[in-house]
C-alpha cells in the first residue's frame, strides 16, 4: 500500500486535517506523532473524483480487474464480506 502524509492538529481530541482528504468511510488511516525523515505533507488541492476514488479503492483492495465491471461496487462489497466470515472448520 502507498503511503502519503497529510499534516493536521487535534483540536477537542479529534484529528483535524489542514486541508480535506477525501477518503471513502470505513478507511483505516494511521495516525502518528511524528513524521518520517525525508518526507513532506502532501497538499490536497481538490477533491478526488468519483473515478480517481475508485480507482484508489480498487488498488489498495487489489482488484484491478474490476476497474470496468459497471457491479464494480456490489463485487468488491462481496469480497469483503467473504473475506471476514470464518470458513467452516477454521479454529
Amino acid at each position: 500500500m502507498e503511503q502519503f502524509f497529510v499534516q493536521g492538529v487535534v483540536k477537542n481530541g479529534q484529528v483535524v486535517l489542514d486541508a480535506p482528504l477525501d477518503l471513502p468511510d470505513g478507511f483505516v488511516v494511521y495516525v502518528s506523532d511524528e513524521m518520517p525523515e525525508n518526507t513532506e505533507p502532501i497538499q490536497v488541492s481538490r477533491p478526488a473524483t468519483p473515478e480517481e476514488r475508485k480507482q484508489t479503492l480498487l488498488v489498495l483492495a487489489r482488484r484491478l480487474d474490476l476497474m470496468n465491471d459497471p457491479d464494480w461496487e456490489v463485487k468488491l462489497k462481496r469480497s469483503k464480506d467473504e473475506a471476514a466470515t470464518p470458513r467452516a472448520g477454521a479454529a
